[in-house]
C-alpha cells in the first residue's frame, strides 16, 4: 500500500485541479491511501480562507484522513532529533509531523511506500533532503509531480490538453512558492520544461502503443 502525506502547500496549489469533472482531493484519495497529521489539519484550519469556495472540501478531506494522534509523538521527536535538531515548530512543525507519520507507517508496516506531497521547496532542500536518506520507501513530490502521475494513470481519459491546463493552472502557485524557497527563475522554468516534456513525451508512447495493438 503506498500512503501519500499532503502538505497545506500543496492542497492550496492544486485548490482549482479537476480531473474529468472529479477534484484532485477525490481522485487521490482513490489512487493513495491518504494520512494527514494533526499538524497539517491545524494548519489547514487556519488557512482556510486560501482554499476559496473549495474550503469546505479540503477541510472536509483533512478531517476524513486524519492520522491517529497517538501515532505521532515519538516518531516526531526522533525525526527531530536526528535530522532537524535545529527545526522551529512555528516555521517546519508541518514537515516534521509529515516526516514523522511517515517513518510510524512504514515502522508499523502500515506502508510498503510513502509519498510526502509538499511544494515548499525550501523544506525540498531542507528536512525532506535529510529524511531522504530513507528514499527507498520514502519520495517527496511536489504538485507538478503528482499531476504527471495522475495523468499517466489516467490517459488517455484525461488528455493531453486537460493534464497541460492543470499545469499551467499550478505552476504559478509552485512558482511563488520557490520564490518565497529562494529558487530562482530559471529553476522554475525548467521544472516546468521538465513536466511538460514527460506529459509529451507520455503522449507519444501510449499512442504509439495504440497503433501497435
Amino acid at each position: 500500500m503506498t500512503v501519500l502525506i499532503p502538505d497545506t502547500s500543496a492542497l492550496i496549489n492544486t485548490i482549482d485541479v479537476y480531473v474529468r469533472n472529479h477534484h484532485v482531493t477525490d481522485v487521490i484519495s482513490k489512487l493513495f491511501s491518504v494520512c494527514v497529521p494533526d499538524q497539517i489539519r491545524i494548519e489547514a484550519e487556519r488557512h482556510e480562507s486560501r482554499f476559496g469556495g473549495e474550503a469546505s472540501r479540503i477541510i472536509t478531506f483533512t478531517r476524513r484522513n486524519l492520522a491517529a494522534r497517538f501515532a505521532e509523538p515519538n516518531a516526531s521527536r526522533i525525526v527531530r532529533h536526528h535530522y532537524l535538531p535545529q527545526s522551529n515548530d512555528n516555521y517546519n512543525g508541518g514537515e516534521v509531523a509529515m516526516c514523522g507519520l511517515a517513518m510510524h507507517q512504514l515502522r508499523s508496516q502500515s506502508a510498503a511506500f510513502v509519498i510526502l506531497l509538499s511544494d515548499d521547496l525550501k523544506a525540498h532542500r531542507g528536512l525532506f533532503a535529510a529524511f531522504g536518506t530513507m528514499r527507498r520507501a520514502v519520495a517527496v513530490w511536489d504538485s507538478l509531480d503528482l499531476l504527471i502521475h495522475i495523468f499517466t494513470v489516467h490517459y488517455p481519459s484525461w488528455s493531453i490538453t486537460e493534464a497541460k491546463r492543470a499545469v499551467r493552472c499550478v505552476f504559478p502557485q509552485l512558482g511563488q512558492s520557490a520564490i518565497r524557497g529562494r529558487s530562482t527563475n530559471q529553476d522554475v522554468i525548467d521544472t516546468l520544461r521538465k513536466h511538460a516534456r514527460f506529459i509529451d513525451a507520455w503522449n507519444r508512447l501510449q499512442n504509439n502503443l495504440m497503433r501497435n495493438d
